[in-house]
């Protein structure tokens, strides 16, 4: 298990209240995943890019 202490010992930013985002299969093509979450996390975006720790999903059901 990756603590949030572990985590900032190898330079991680900790979120400390995390974030949500959702993006479904059908709209993905549109959605640029690391421009809605430069928004989210007010990201630097003269950086040459970034690497993410994903720690939970869940799966969307069809709502029929």
């Amino acid at each position: 298990m990756i603590t949030e202490k572990e985590l900032e010992k190898n330079n991680w930013t900790v979120v400390p209240e995390g974030v949500w985002f959702g993006v479904d299969f059908a709209e993905s093509h549109k959605v640029n995943v690391l421009d809605v979450l430069t928004d989210l996390l007010d990201l630097d975006t003269d950086a040459e890019g970034y690497n993410f720790v994903i720690c939970a999903y869940k799966k969307q059901e069809n709502e029929e």
